[in-house]
């Protein structure tokens, strides 16, 4: 819905972190599982201008609070300390927020119930291991994140994309919200 509403809505860069723990196994020299646990806070943003008369312009930004369950297939390189993994993420949004800014004047709220209590993400990851000693690792990369589910949520101007009444007056018909992103990891 939000990347085809024109300049009144257009996507801008929501940035976030997360932090947790986890662990692999691997069942072979090359080959293993693993899991973490994370808690993640990170944002969808937003700026747009209203249309003549108005011309009036808009920031806004919707805030998410999870705690991550991502676990992943794993195949390293046996000596390179490279790896690749490919799995699932499970999500639970503990707080949503909404934030928007117009003429100066800030306006919050809560919008949790707007949006689904969980979701279901696909995950790519590519990164590399670097041995201190026998016993302590390195690890960096880089991941890639995409939302199976539907969130549902708000878009950029706070409206419920659940709402009936926005089809077809705002948006031509209803389109799911994915949540899309990507990282860099440190462990």
């Amino acid at each position: 819905n939000i990347s085809e509403d024109g300049d009144e809505q257009d996507a801008d860069f929501g940035w976030g972190y997360n932090w947790g723990g986890g662990f692999t196994f691997y069942f072979s020299k090359s080959l293993g599982v693993g899991a973490d646990v994370m808690v993640d806070k990170h944002s969808a943003a937003f700026v747009g201008t209203f249309p003549a008369p108005l011309d009036i312009s808009y920031t806004s930004k919707i805030t998410f609070n999870t705690l991550d369950i991502p676990m992943m297939f794993k195949i390293k390189g046996e000596s390179s300390g490279s790896f690749l993994e490919l799995g699932a993420q499970y999500s639970m949004f503990n707080a949503v927020n909404y934030h928007s800014e117009v003429n100066g004047t800030n306006s919050d709220s809560n919008v949790k119930d707007k949006f689904t209590s969980t979701s279901i993400a696909g995950i790519l990851g590519l990164g590399m291991n670097m041995d201190l000693n026998k016993r302590l690792v390195v690890q960096a990369g880089l991941r890639f994140e995409y939302g199976f589910t539907d969130v549902k949520g708000v878009d950029g101007l706070g409206q419920d994309l659940s709402n009936s009444l926005l089809y077809p007056l705002v948006y031509d018909k209803y389109q799911p919200s994915r949540l899309v992103g990507v990282g860099l990891f440190l462990g």
